[in-house]
């Protein structure tokens, strides 16, 4: 697959980014225009431009100085440091594509370092973030200057229009809010087999239930798992026959009957993110070039100095919350698999329970999804509430973006672990209570649950639940 640059960013974008065969092409002659453009304005210039001031010679204010310095020797740190931090190659491979993508139009990088990027992408090389344990506000240009790492022969002009282009914050946010749209996908199956396994009320999941709060989000989920477990309106054999056992219970608990409400609400907040990705210019350069219309020259440099990833850090912590949510109330559905009188299958759930001498581990189990989500609360905790001055003298409002790196890092390895753990559960208990009743769920579901059943663990499940599940 063949990505010309440049490109407009979409979730669909990331899909195709993220493929294993996708390659990206741009239009050398524009590049170089742009380049012979910069070159002229820089020679010809006289005003002091912030960012390139130190290679034109330009005098400064002592304050402007005093911060270059301390900028610098920063940067200088960095780099000496050790390549101790592995950051999610996926992750590093959104973060390129997004550099190169914002240098393609008039940044004035010269065509034969841009050259490069295209092959470190193209060749998907592994990239690796410098050390953290030292405070700077270009943590986000840090990537940036692991990539400088792998380019030869590269010149001033294009180390600082490369350390000036944001690109590590939008990566992470568009990484992150394709990853929880794919999450919400994952949340259907899980969603819709547990509930077989705990013989749910359908009618929660009905359209003439839903539309009443007219909530876009809960409509969308709850037609979704409607669709899931009926066939032309009925529900499966097998939760028709344990109905008898249930005698027939109106309504489920919250944990299973709000699904479409929680999930939903979740979906919106995804939906308004990715609108904001969509409809908005995030995570471009520092800085930007007026052009003359006429001669197609540059005319002036602008350099935006509020560099600040607040955009994408409240982003991030509204996906942090929503994923979140997805695995809390999935782990209360799990607490309801391992306790028969929540779901009036005592008969049947104690035999399976007993079985093979299963309680102790499919509970230790329980409460492992029990642990996971209580540490993602403490992961939800906002960064983008975090504005605490952390130096005298400097400004360094919002300059732990890391934070936001290694906190969705935590929230979506723990939420998907909390999925496995509810298939994993519900696949077995299914089994048990088809073997019982001689009755069946829908093929669609089974198919799931067949494959489900081969997995020995629950880490596996979420390996599988990553490939099974396609945007």
């Amino acid at each position: 697959m063949i990505i010309q640059l440049p490109q407009k960013y979409s979730i669909n974008l990331v899909r195709d980014i993220l493929s294993n065969n996708a390659t990206i092409e741009f239009d050398e002659i524009q590049v170089q225009q742009s380049r012979d453009s910069f070159l002229t304005f820089i020679k010809n210039s006289q005003q002091q431009i912030y960012g390139f001031n130190t290679i034109l010679g330009q005098k400064m204010p002592q304050p402007i100085k005093d911060l270059q310095n301390y900028e610098t020797k920063q940067l200088k740190q960095l780099l000496e440091c050790n390549s101790s931090d592995y950051l999610q190659q996926d992750l590093c491979k959104i973060t390129l594509f997004v550099l190169i993508n914002n240098l393609i139009i008039n940044s004035g990088i010269s065509l034969n370092t841009l050259r490069q990027l295209k092959d470190v992408f193209n060749s998907h090389i592994q990239l690796h973030l410098p050390s953290t344990n030292f405070n700077t506000q270009y943590y986000d240009g840090s990537i940036n200057w692991a990539i400088l790492q792998l380019i030869k022969n590269i010149s001033e002009y294009d180390t600082i229009i490369i350390t000036l282009t944001k690109s590590l914050s939008f990566a992470t946010l568009l990484y992150n809010t394709h990853k929880s749209l794919k999450y919400i996908k994952m949340a259907f199956i899980t969603t819709s087999v547990s509930f077989e396994a705990t013989n749910g009320v359908i009618c929660a999941f009905t359209q003439l239930v839903n539309e009443v709060k007219q909530h876009q989000g809960q409509m969308e989920v709850a037609q979704e798992l409607y669709n899931l477990l009926t066939v032309d309106d009925e529900e499966s054999d097998l939760n028709i026959s344990l109905k008898r056992i249930t005698n027939n219970i109106l309504q489920d608990a919250y944990s299973t009957r709000c699904i479409p409400q929680v999930i939903g609400a979740a979906l919106d907040q995804i939906k308004f993110i990715i609108n904001q990705i969509e409809s908005q210019e995030i995570g471009q350069r520092a800085y930007d070039f007026e052009v003359d219309s006429n001669t197609k020259s540059i005319t002036d440099i602008i350099y935006n100095e509020q560099n600040n990833n607040e955009t994408e850090l409240l982003l991030i912590d509204y996906l942090a919350i929503a994923v979140s949510e997805i695995g809390a109330i999935t782990e209360r559905r799990i607490q309801r698999l391992m306790n028969p009188k929540l779901t009036k299958l005592q008969e049947y759930y104690e035999e399976y329970l007993r079985d093979e001498e299963s309680l102790f581990g499919f509970q230790q189990l329980a409460n492992q999804a029990s642990n996971l989500i209580q540490k993602n609360k403490k992961y939800c905790h906002p960064v983008s509430g975090d504005s605490m001055p952390q130096t005298t003298h400097l400004e360094d409002i919002n300059n732990n973006f890391e934070d936001s790196i290694l906190k969705m890092q935590h929230i979506t390895q723990n939420t998907i672990q909390i999925l496995a753990i509810d298939m994993f559960l519900s696949a077995r208990i299914i089994k048990k209570l088809e073997q019982k009743e001689g009755k069946l769920i829908h093929s669609k579901l089974d198919t799931v649950v067949q494959q489900v059943l081969l997995i020995e663990n629950t880490i596996q499940v979420a390996q599988w639940l990553e490939q099974f599940i396609k945007l």
